[in-house]
Parts: structure tokens; sequence; C-alpha cells
């Protein structure tokens, strides 16, 4: 009778981390509980010895310079061989928190998978087997990489702390490239990794503004490099750094996104700042969504009706120079062009139909979703930017702490952002990679209300 009672319970299982014993879920019903309400207890652990490894890698490799790309593979470069090392790390990471029953479903998941492969069907149907190895594809697996990274190294409070303190590194890295450009008066560290390597299929994009020329750093452009100082503002903005502390890297990240010399990611800034003094004053109010989304929706109202030409205006005043506006409106019009000729499966990389006048490159995001990969590639990237926080969990879900509301407040506002200049820029690279992270962050810390108890080793 005895033997039969020990044979009924699991033995204890080792997961590198820590020991735990798992009750038989008969005993459990005995005790007077439901199916319904019953979950086994989570002996995951999150890794933090691997994840102050990892963000040396990730997001490390954004000091790299863009432009070191590896000669035999023009699509390879060295920053893409570390994601894929750190990858590695992820891969292993998810085995330990399925087998220590931490892993809970977030809509993301399926989202960011079905987007990947619907990226890579389109370029299939379009090109061909050959368009698996080309920059397209690439593109697909490295975003599925960085959410994956995101997701299971960095998916928890405590290693989202050591993910921010590797950006202040990456930040304060990102700026002393800058400068270098500003005072070379040349994009001289993209240059040097073009050097270094002995490649030219990095695409170099030298401009100036105001007489100057608009700094680059490591990333591939300029406009890239604010944009990535915005979201790094607004992550420090909402983490648990001191004040003094946020004042310091907050001012760091706009002196860096500053000599980008870029309106779309002052214009990010500002609605960041909007958005914090707006949550902070209506803390607590449980109306405080429903009221921000009235007020955006009557103002563009009043922008459709009372002017002439709203498109016009908006980029009169949200632009630092209006002419570039103007022209990504060409963009655009050109661009549906191409979606109506092509609305299910894209164009792949063909070259797209456009004026005589125009350049080959296609500011937006959006468009350039919509033109390669048809309209189910826009769709289905809309989708895993609105499901982070979306989890398929049986019971009840457990309130998360302030830290962590923040922390994911913080996120979202850095996937909005995201999604809103991604209407006037072409978010790819560095920031193609970043974007994919920070989703996969935000699911992760979703995830943490789906445990019966959150514990980490050292």
């Amino acid at each position: 009778m005895k033997a039969t009672k020990a044979a009924r319970d699991l033995k204890p299982s080792s997961f590198g981390r820590e020991h735990a014993l798992r009750g038989d879920w008969r005993n459990t019903l005995r005790q007077g509980r439901t199916a319904r309400n019953w979950q086994s207890p989570v002996t995951y652990a999150a890794n933090l010895r691997g994840a102050r490894a990892v963000r040396l890698i990730y997001p490390g490799c954004f000091v790299i310079p863009s432009s070191m790309i590896l000669p035999l593979a023009n699509a390879l470069s060295f920053a893409r061989v570390l994601l894929i090392l750190a990858t590695t790390f992820a891969v292993r990471e998810i085995f330990y928190k399925i087998r220590g029953n931490g892993y809970a479903l977030v809509v993301s998941d399926i989202i960011v998978f079905a987007l990947c492969s619907w990226m890579l069907v389109a370029l299939y149907y379009n090109t061909g087997a050959k368009a698996l190895g080309g920059i397209g594809a690439v593109s697909a697996i490295e975003f599925v990489f960085a959410y994956l990274i995101g997701r299971t190294v960095f998916g928890t409070i405590e290693t989202y702390y050591l993910f921010v303190s590797a950006l202040r590194v990456v930040v304060s890295a990102l700026c002393l490239w800058a400068m270098t450009d500003i005072i070379s008066g040349v994009n001289i560290v993209f240059k040097i990794g073009q050097v270094l390597t002995g490649g030219t299929s990095a695409i170099e994009f030298t401009s100036y503004r105001f007489g100057l020329i608009r700094a680059q750093g490591a990333i591939e452009h300029p406009i890239l490099m604010g944009t990535f100082f915005a979201m790094c503002f607004v992550i420090f903005l909402h983490s648990t750094l001191s004040h003094i502390q946020k004042l310091i890297w907050c001012f760091v990240s706009l002196f860096g996104m500053g000599l980008a010399l870029s309106s779309a990611p002052f214009l990010s800034c500002a609605l960041s700042i909007l958005l914090y003094l707006y949550y902070r004053a209506f803390d607590q109010k449980p109306w405080r969504f429903t009221l921000l989304m009235l007020v955006s929706l009557y103002s563009l109202f009043l922008i459709y009706f009372l002017a002439d030409d709203p498109v016009r205006v908006m980029i009169d005043h949200l632009t630092l120079d209006p002419q570039t506006g103007l022209y990504r409106l060409q963009i655009w019009r050109w661009g549906l062009v191409n979606v109506r000729s092509a609305p299910f499966f894209g164009i792949g990389l063909a070259d797209w139909i456009r004026g005589d006048e125009m350049s080959a490159t296609i500011d937006s995001l959006w468009l350039v979703q919509t033109v390669r990969y048809g309209i189910p590639g826009s769709v289905l990237l809309a989708l895993a930017l609105l499901s982070t926080g979306i989890t398929v969990a049986v019971g009840r879900l457990r309130p998360l702490g302030a830290e962590v509301e923040d922390a994911r407040r913080g996120l979202a506002i850095c996937i909005f952002l995201y999604a809103f200049a991604a209407f006037t820029v072409h978010i790819w690279g560095y920031n193609w990679i970043f974007l994919a992270s920070l989703l996969g962050i935000r699911a992760g810390l979703t995830e943490s209300q789906c445990r019966m108890r959150s514990h980490t080793s050292a």
C-alpha cells in the first residue's frame, strides 16, 4: 500500500537550477480543488548567469558597425553571426522553460512565426528557391531569432534589468561613434567597418542637414540611429533607475538622437514624453486608455475635416524638412500602385514600379511589407505588434507588480512608436531585430501572469 502511494508521487527532477518535487494531480483533486483551477507548480528559474553572458552578444552587437559584412556572404554580417550565437542559448532556454512548466503561450508566439513563414513563402512564390538565401529571407529569420532571445533570455523582470543595463553601454558607445562622425565630417565608423571586411555590399547613406553631416555611428542610416536612441529614451524613462540616473541616461539618449538630425525620432520622443506624463497624471484610472483613444481620434477628425490638404498640413508641421515628407507621400502613391498589381503575395525583391525621378528605396516599413510580401505580410506584422499582451492561459491570472507593469508600459510605448514611425521610415537592420526583441521581452513579461510562483537563481 505504501509502495503504491509512493509510486504515485513524481520523483524530484533537476533542470540545472534547482530540485523541485511535484505532487500527484490526483492528490490535488482529493484536497477539494477542481481540475479547472489546478496548475502544476513552476520549477523553471530564470537563468541570470546566462542572461549576463548573452547581453554581451545581444544587444552588445549594436556597437559593431553594420557595414562589417562577411566577404563570402553579402547577407551575413558580424552582428548576425552574434545573433545566431545568442539564439542557440535562447533555444536551449526554451526547453528548460517547457520542462520546468514555466512556458505559457502568448498569441504573439504564433503570429511571429506565422509572419516569418509567410515572408519566406512569398519570396519563394515570386523568385523561387534562390530567394531563400537572400536578404529577404535573412530578415524574416533574424526577426524570429531576436524575438526568441527577448522571449526566453530577457523575458523576466530580473533579466530585463540586465538588458537595460547593457543598453546603457550600447548607448554610450553609439554616442561616441556618432560624435566621431560629426567631428570628422564623414560617416567614419561606417567606412571603417567597410575597410576592415574589404567589402562594399553595405550601402552608405551620406547626407547633410543645416550644414552638418547626419551621424549614423554603427547603425545603417542616420534616421535609424535617431530612432534607436528614441526607443532607448523610452526604455530608460520607464525603468527602475533612480531619478538622477534616469535624467542622465535620458539626456544621453536625447544627445545621440540629436546628432542624427532627423525629424521622426524627435516626434517619437515628444509623443513618448506626452504619454509618460499622461499615464502619470491618470495613474490607477481604468478609463485612461479609452480617453486617450477618443482624444486621438478627435484630433485626427479635426485635421481631416478642417484642413484643405490634411496630409500636407501634417507633413509641414511634423518634419524638419517638408520636402522629404512630400517625397515620402510620392512613395506611398507609387507603392500602392504596386500593391494593387500583386495584393496577396507581393512582388518579392523585384524592382518596384515608380517615377523616373525616384530612387529604389521605400521609406516605410508598412509599405515595404505590403509591396514585398503582400497585404498578409503587413497584417501579420500589425498583429504581432498588437498581440504581445494576450496570453492563452488556463485558470486565473495573477496580478503583476508595479515594476513589471511599468516595464510593459514602456515596451508598449516603444512598439507603438515603431509602428507610428514605420509609416515614413523603413525599419531594417539593427532596429528591425531590436523591435523583434522588444516584442519578445513584452511577451515574456506577459507570461509571468500565468506562473504560480516566480524564483530566479543567480
